[in-house]
């Protein structure tokens, strides 16, 4: 199962202290137990990299680096993918819904993917769903 994985899974994994952080952590250990195709973006890992060192520490951000990194597959955003977040922002004028929110909603379009790992509401708001956790 494909699945997009968001700044919100990334801090939430690492956060124990993050409300999300009992539902996340299951669902990643499940998604890597059954080789689950993870995908991201460049923009995506340094927002995560600029929360985890805010919030967290250094240390995190080397973790993110040596641990995510290896797992997932990264689409890296151009020109075209970029003025197209931008516009979409925009026209959104929505205070919350980022950039890299409507870059990675795109992405996920474009590549057919149907389930995010986040805890963001607007990946809900499109139809995406997490992924389910197989049964124990």
């Amino acid at each position: 199962m494909t699945t997009f994985v968001d700044t919100s899974a990334i801090f939430a994994y690492y956060d124990t202290d993050d409300e999300a952080h009992d539902v996340i952590a299951p669902l990643w250990a499940a998604l890597l137990a059954a080789d689950a195709q993870l995908v991201t973006t460049n923009y995506v890992l340094l927002e995560a990299a600029a929360l985890l060192q805010r919030r967290l520490g250094m240390q995190w951000v080397q973790r993110l680096q040596t641990e995510v990194r290896r797992i997932v597959q990264i689409v890296w955003v151009d020109d075209e993918l970029h003025d197209l977040a931008v516009t979409a922002t925009l026209a959104a004028n929505r205070r919350h819904l980022s950039l890299v929110d409507n870059l990675s909603l795109e992405i996920m379009r474009r590549l057919g993917i149907n389930y995010a790992l986040a805890c963001d509401e607007h990946f809900t708001e499109r139809g995406y769903e997490l992924p389910p956790l197989p049964p124990t």
